[in-house]
């Protein structure tokens, strides 16, 4: 189909780098007569051979887009040496880029290692209240292994990566856009782009390496102009310096997690004619407890590393 489409000489072809990259390769999308190329989320799209060898085909004087929320003095600097006479606009500063109308947590965790994260991200989705959920690892292995936990406590998971053939990823895709499972463990595949109405809550189980890919994750509980909750689970003397980094840069504030949470601070009025507000508290074992959070994983489960 997508052959067929891109043979039709069409004004504008939409698409993944790779995909778009394998249609020219084979002939069915010409770009010798490309004028305009247009990189979204360039920061992210240019970490990929694929972007690069796709800007490539088109002719020496197209004229070259390149977009991002968030970039890093040297992904900018890729960026310039890609294009030829660039102009920078700048929409906004970064620190008009925090979504103000979500709370952000730190979740002290009682010791390195999958034990302890695993029993405390349990009893997080155990104890909070929301619609549907987005756990963020860092690896495949880490979503796959975090997936089979979650099921195995009788909680509504499933996972999302770019190891999963493409049959299973639109599979799963269709199954949490249709609310027919509560939580998503991803990679960053589902970082970008993708928008789930009820999504009110995200987790980082792992913390990204750029406090931008931290912004990008957060911002998928607070789409649509609601409000929403991020949690990030933070090891002992780990990872502290990515979201110091992301406060300072983005001005906002990523506190410990306090005793108590009310509901309504997160997730917008019930479903209904009278919308009336929700008036729940949700009460915390903020300090860490190494025992108490490994009693509560057997030895069963494989380290997600």
């Amino acid at each position: 189909r997508d052959a067929a489409a891109a043979a039709s000489r069409p004004d504008i072809a939409v698409g993944s780098p790779g995909r778009l990259l394998d249609l020219a390769r084979r002939g069915h999308l010409r770009t010798d007569q490309l004028r305009i190329v247009m990189l979204d989320d360039c920061d992210q799209l240019l970490l990929r051979d694929e972007a690069v060898q796709a800007l490539l085909l088109a002719p020496p004087d197209r004229q070259v887009l390149m977009c991002c929320t968030t970039i890093s003095a040297a992904m900018r600097q890729q960026c310039l040496e890609l294009m030829q006479n660039p102009h920078e606009l700048c929409l906004s500063d970064e620190a008009q880029l925090a979504p103000h109308s979500l709370l952000q947590y730190r979740v002290p965790i009682a010791d390195c290692g999958y034990r302890a994260k695993n029993a405390r991200l349990l009893k997080l989705l155990r104890v909070l209240e929301f619609e549907q959920a987005i756990v963020f690892v860092n690896s495949p292995r880490q979503c796959d292994n975090l997936e089979k936990f979650l099921k195995s406590r009788g909680l509504s998971a499933l996972a999302a990566h770019g190891d999963l053939c493409q049959a299973s990823r639109m599979e799963n895709y269709r199954l949490f856009r249709n609310c027919k499972r509560r939580i998503l463990i991803s990679t960053d595949l589902y970082a970008f782009g993708l928008q789930f109405q009820r999504v009110g809550v995200v987790i980082n189980y792992c913390l990204p390496a750029d406090p931008g890919l931290y912004l990008y994750r957060i911002g998928r509980a607070a789409h649509f102009g609601s409000r929403g909750l991020a949690l990030t689970l933070q090891e002992p003397d780990s990872e502290a310096h990515v979201l110091n980094e992301a406060e300072s840069r983005f001005c906002m504030q990523i506190a410990h997690l306090p005793a108590t949470v009310h509901v309504c601070d997160y997730l917008p009025p019930a479903a209904g004619g009278d919308a009336q507000p929700r008036t729940g508290v949700i009460f915390f074992a903020v300090e860490p407890n190494r025992a108490a959070d490994e009693a509560v994983v057997d030895d069963e489960y494989q380290d997600a590393e």
